[in-house]
């Protein structure tokens, strides 16, 4: 899984962050980098999809923004997000809980008297983030056919043999 960082400047430094992955207990690159700035707002930290290399550093991330108070203008997530989808995305028992603490931690955080993440926009669709003057982030969520295969995949324990998608899934 990867963790992208990226940094610009429209007068102001700016910092946002797609996915944090856990390579270890104790590496998380994207927090280590996170440490070594003195960043106290950060635009936006986008989960691009509920597996665990892509969100296995997530709750260590979002843990140190609340306790240095450093302000998540948007969390976003390009994840279909009906529980179905998002618990048949992880294997086991660890990543589940993994998870679920994660998106706990999400509401928990957006929903203080003064919260440290101040939108959260759960979206399924195209979706488009105006960074800056000439900075536009697009990013595109799963198309209805891939959450229609999934779904029934994930419900019916099936594999991909097993699976047909019915003309109006496409």
């Amino acid at each position: 899984g990867d963790s992208i960082i990226l940094e610009w400047n429209d007068g102001v430094d700016q910092i946002g962050i797609i996915d944090c992955n856990e390579k270890s207990p104790t590496q998380n690159p994207v927090l280590e980098f996170l440490k070594s700035t003195t960043y106290k707002r950060i635009n936006f930290i986008l989960l691009s999809h509920p597996h665990t290399d892509h969100f296995s550093g997530m709750s260590q991330l979002l843990e140190y923004c609340d306790k240095e108070k450093i302000i998540i203008e948007r969390f976003l997530t390009t994840s279909f997000n009906d529980i179905r989808f998002l618990l048949a995305s992880v294997t086991g028992h660890v990543a589940t809980k993994q998870l679920e603490k994660l998106y706990y931690q999400i509401v928990q955080m957006a929903g203080q008297k003064r919260p440290i993440i101040e939108d959260v926009l759960l979206v399924s669709t195209s979706s488009k983030l105006d960074l800056a003057d000439g900075i536009i982030l697009e990013f595109l969520g799963p198309n209805q056919r891939e959450i229609a295969l999934f779904t029934r995949k994930a419900l019916a324990g099936s594999t991909d043999t097993d699976v047909k998608i019915n003309k109006s899934d496409a």
